[in-house]
């Protein structure tokens, strides 16, 4: 069974620790949205 975790809180709450710390585990996929510019609205996905 898989598990998913989504994180979110506010700027410099620790997200990015905790999210390299669950990627850690065996078996682990951590995806990272890396959000442009306001005026364009396209999405970059990177693992």
């Amino acid at each position: 069974m898989a598990t998913l975790h989504l994180l979110c809180g506010k700027i410099a709450s620790g997200k990015s620790t905790l999210a390299t710390r669950l990627a850690e585990a065996p078996n682990t996929v951590r995806l990272s949205g890396v959000q442009g510019p306001p005026a364009r609205t396209q999405r970059r996905w990177r693992t």
